[in-house]
């Protein structure tokens, strides 16, 4: 099984279609198959969304790339904390984790 994720798959046309109009996409998930018929210009926009995510994508490896020493320096120096018994509670942490996410999400709010 594949996790139950639908799985995209174009094709030019189904067999055995006399389809000759826009591109055909078939959506299979959890036994379920769908095909939807795209307009040339939905077609461009999924493409354009999906281009927009894998270049988001290879930006985040390449800056994780570029840190990797800086990022693997932070987590060593938390680690020997913990060791040094520098750390705090679980409850201290998610009151702080809730107060951060309380401020970002009053900054979310449309003004």
């Amino acid at each position: 099984m594949w996790g139950g994720r639908p799985r995209l798959r174009w094709v030019s046309r189904p067999a055995g279609s006399r389809h000759t109009g826009p591109e055909v996409a078939t959506i299979a998930g959890k036994g379920i198959c769908m095909t939807i018929v795209l307009r040339p210009e939905h077609e461009r926009t999924i493409a354009e969304a999906i281009q927009s995510g894998l270049e988001a994508l290879r930006s985040e490896d390449e800056w994780l790339a570029q840190n990797k020493e800086a990022i693997n320096r932070k987590i060593e120096h938390g680690i020997a904390q913990l060791d040094r018994g520098e750390g705090i509670s679980g409850a201290d942490l998610r009151a702080r984790l809730g107060k951060r996410k309380a401020a970002w999400l009053a900054e979310q709010k449309p003004r």
